[in-house]
């Protein structure tokens, strides 16, 4: 036996095991959690998150907001609740040019707001994905399964920074 092939089968032994516990959330866990208080400033704290990534953050600029609705996300032995929100954003890139408009999404809960996803060439299936996803996003129920298994061209390509 090669020397690797013992720690990959180990790993994914190991790996295969932690996603014994990864599920959807119930309909009751989804209707009894805690979202944390609805947020009154989302643009505000969306905004702060950003231009604290962001190269130039006097000429970033965000729009095509979308939210905030109640959502979750949900992995290994966990999830997490809160309000969604999805948003563009266009930041200047080391030339002084605009990037582009690139969609991400953000959880807030609480006041505290998170980077969920995003900042995906335009076209590319994960950014379609995420598109269909903050389409749906005042639909608690609707979960796009395919975003949880991401194809080989998401390294290279995807998620970027702000």
């Amino acid at each position: 036996m090669k020397p690797f092939l013992l720690p990959s089968l180990l790993f994914l032994g190991f790996g295969l095991y932690g996603c014994a516990g990864m599920g959807r959330p119930t309909q009751a866990e989804i209707l009894n959690a805690d979202y944390g208080v609805a947020p009154q400033s989302y643009k505000e704290f969306v905004s702060y998150l950003v231009k604290q990534n962001t190269l130039d953050p006097e000429k970033v600029l965000i729009d095509d907001w979308k939210g905030p609705y109640k959502g979750y996300i949900y992995g290994l032995n966990f999830s997490r609740y809160g309000y969604k929100v999805c948003a563009t954003v266009n930041p200047m890139n080391e030339m002084g040019g605009r990037r582009g408009k690139r969609l991400y999404v953000f959880m807030i809960y609480n006041d505290n707001v998170s980077l969920l996803d995003g900042g995906y060439k335009p076209g590319l299936l994960l950014d379609q994905r995420l598109n269909n996803q903050c389409n749906h996003l005042a639909d608690i129920n609707y979960v796009d399964n395919e975003m949880i298994s991401y194809p080989s061209n998401a390294i290279e390509d995807g998620p970027r920074p702000l």
